[in-house]
């Protein structure tokens, strides 16, 4: 659910990554919420729990551009310079 950009796509970790995983935790808290936890609400009806992380990932590569626009609408001016 926190994983960072750089992890959804298998990609190398690094201290920027802790770091956005640091303010998508910072955004939950704010506002109880997160895009990908919208888009498991929306299909847990379908959703077989044994392939749940994939589609969590899948969601998180799709719709990647989206998710960082929700994030810092989520964050709000202050924070979102930050992401």
């Amino acid at each position: 659910m926190f994983a960072s950009e750089s992890m959804i796509n298998q990609k190398s970790l690094g201290r920027m990554d802790d770091i956005e995983s640091l303010l998508y935790v910072l955004c939950y808290l704010k506002s109880g919420s997160l895009p990908v936890i919208e888009y498991i609400n929306n299909k847990i009806e379908v959703m077989d729990m044994n392939k749940f992380f994939n589609y969590v990932f899948e969601y998180r590569q799709k719709e990647a551009k989206d998710h960082e626009e929700k994030i810092k609408e989520l964050l709000g001016s202050s924070m979102a310079a930050a992401f």
